[in-house]
C-alpha cells in the first residue's frame, strides 16, 4: 500500500470518529455556582498576614504536622484543617508535660514561652519524646525554614493567639464540631459523591433522617442543651423562628467526616416533599454550651465544612 492510500484511510477514520462523539449530557443549573466563598466575611487567602493561623497552618502544620499516621486525626492535635489546628492548640491543657511540670497549656495566649507548642518544636521532651516533627516527607522545607517558623509561631502567640479571623480567643470553652452526618433516606444510607460533597436524595421518596455525631473539646456533652436545626435554600440565611428539635438517640459508632468511628447520639426527620428537584438544603445545628449560643458550622466555618452539611435533591 502506498502512502498516498495509507493517508485516504487514516483520514476517513478520524472523520468517522469524529461523528462518533456525542454532546454532554445537559446536567442544569450548578446549584453551587457562585457560592463558593463564605460572603458573610471577605478573606484575602493571596495576601496573607505570616502570624496568622491560616498562613501558619498552610505554611507548617498542614504540610510539616498532618503527615500520614501523625497528626493527622491518629494523635491530638489534628492538624489537617484550620479550625482543628486552632481548637486543638488555644487553651488546651498539655497531655504531655516536663516532669519538673510547667507548660499547662499547648498554647497560652500571649505567652509563647508557657506554651507546649514551641517547646516540642525545640526540645526532647524528658529526653524520650523525641523533637517534633518526627517525620518528615521528602520535599518538606521545614529544616530550611523552620527559625523562620518558630519566630511566625511565637508572634502569633505572644499576639494572643487569635483565630484565623482575627478574634482573640475568649475562654478555654471551644464550640462542638461536627464529626459525622449520616442521613437516610426509605431506610437506605444515602452517599457522598465526595468527601466533602452534599449527600444527594429523591424529592419523591419523603422523610429524610439525619444523623449527627458532636464532638466537644471538654467532654461536655451532656451540658449541650436546646439543640436544634435551621433548614435553608440559602447558604447564608436561617429563619430562626422555624427550626427543628435535635433528639438524643442511642449512641451508634461508625464511620464519620474523616473516616474515624465516632458515636452519633442526635438525630431529626423532615419531609422531603417540601423540597423540588435541584434544590439544596444547608443545615445549621443551634444549641446552647455552658451558657453560650452556638451555631456549627457557624457563619464563619470554612465552605467545605458548610457543604458537608447540605442534602441535594434530585429525581
Amino acid at each position: 500500500m502506498n502512502v498516498f492510500n495509507k493517508i485516504i484511510i487514516i483520514t476517513s477514520i478520524i472523520t468517522l470518529l469524529s461523528y462518533c462523539v456525542k454532546e454532554p449530557p445537559d446536567l442544569g443549573k450548578n446549584p453551587f455556582e457562585n457560592s463558593n466563598s463564605d460572603t458573610s466575611v471577605v478573606l484575602d487567602t493571596t495576601n496573607w498576614d505570616p502570624i496568622n493561623i491560616f498562613s501558619l497552618h498552610k505554611d507548617m502544620f498542614l504540610p510539616t504536622c498532618a503527615n500520614s499516621g501523625c497528626h493527622d486525626g491518629n494523635f491530638e492535635p489534628d492538624f489537617r484543617t484550620v479550625e482543628s489546628s486552632y481548637y486543638g492548640l488555644v487553651n488546651i491543657k498539655a497531655t504531655k508535660t516536663r516532669i519538673d511540670g510547667g507548660f499547662e497549656f499547648r498554647v497560652k495566649p500571649g505567652d509563647a514561652n508557657n506554651s507546649m507548642l514551641l517547646y516540642r518544636l525545640k526540645e526532647d521532651l524528658n529526653g524520650n519524646s523525641g523533637i517534633m516533627p518526627l517525620g518528615l516527607e521528602p520535599n518538606s522545607d521545614y529544616p530550611i525554614h523552620k527559625d523562620d517558623y518558630f519566630q511566625r509561631i511565637k508572634a502569633w502567640i505572644d499576639a494572643g493567639a487569635a483565630d484565623m479571623y482575627g478574634n482573640l480567643p475568649k475562654s478555654a470553652n471551644y464550640p462542638p464540631v461536627i464529626k459525622g452526618i449520616d442521613i437516610y433516606q426509605g431506610g437506605a444510607q444515602l452517599k457522598r459523591v465526595g468527601v466533602y460533597e452534599p449527600i444527594s436524595a429523591i424529592t419523591s421518596n419523603g422523610l429524610i433522617t439525619v444523623q449527627l455525631s458532636l464532638f466537644d473539646k471538654e467532654d461536655k456533652l451532656n451540658e449541650l442543651t436546646d439543640l436544634k436545626v435551621g433548614l435553608s435554600a440559602n447558604l447564608d440565611s436561617f429563619d430562626l423562628n422555624n427550626l427543628i428539635t435535635v433528639g438524643n438517640m442511642s449512641p451508634e459508632i461508625k464511620p464519620g467526616l474523616f473516616g474515624e468511628s465516632v458515636p452519633y447520639s442526635y438525630g431529626f426527620s423532615f419531609d422531603a416533599l417540601n423540597w423540588k428537584e435541584n434544590d439544596v438544603v444547608w443545615m445549621r445545628f443551634y444549641l446552647t454550651d455552658q451558657g453560650d449560643s452556638i451555631s456549627v458550622p457557624s457563619e464563619t466555618s470554612m465552605f467545605f465544612l458548610k457543604k458537608y452539611a447540605a442534602i441535594r435533591f434530585i429525581r
